[in-house]
């Protein structure tokens, strides 16, 4: 997710509706209807997460790069229990498509390559009509809260968020 003072999240509580959580950004650098690239979490483990893609029409690069990060950067604030702010560092490398699929499925999975207690890198493709479209290596570090990254804000935010994209129905 972007970063920095002009994109902010504030919220409060807990167990808050997508349309809640996602209401309540102030302000998106993108100019897009949201900052949230992933529409569903389809599953999930220790090493692996396989995500969709939110968009109904043929993506932006931008865009389909932007859910890689943030399909990776949840993954590592899942697997890091949600305790340290966890941002992107560096694309190592990333294979471009040719074309951008037209008003296709689009899946993201990322897969871990390597980790430290605060360093995470992950392989992750991009995948439309079951064949690999684009992917690249991804790597994330994370840092404590402190006062530019509030915990009391942002772990109960990405917790609500992870919630919300594991349980939320296609078909509803």
């Amino acid at each position: 997710m972007v970063s920095g003072d002009r994109t902010r999240h504030w919220l409060s509580g807990s167990r808050k509706g997508m349309a809640e959580i996602m209401s309540q950004t102030t302000m998106i650098n993108t100019g897009l209807a949201t900052n949230l690239m992933i529409r569903k979490i389809c599953n999930f483990d220790s090493s692996r997460i396989r995500a969709i893609l939110n968009t109904n029409n043929t993506p932006t690069l931008f865009v389909i790069l932007e859910a890689m990060a943030q399909t990776g950067a949840l993954h590592a604030r899942y697997c890091g229990d949600f305790q340290r702010h966890v941002f992107l560092v560096k694309v190592a490398h990333c294979i471009l498509p040719e074309h951008l699929p037209a008003n296709e499925a689009i899946n993201l999975q990322a897969d871990i390559q390597g980790k430290s207690d605060r360093s995470f890198s992950y392989r992750i493709q991009v995948q439309a009509r079951n064949d690999v479209i684009m992917e690249g290596d991804f790597w994330f570090s994370s840092i404590d809260y402190d006062e530019r990254f509030n915990a009391a804000v942002l772990q109960q935010y990405y917790r609500d968020l992870w919630t919300c994209l594991t349980s939320v129905s296609l078909t509803a």
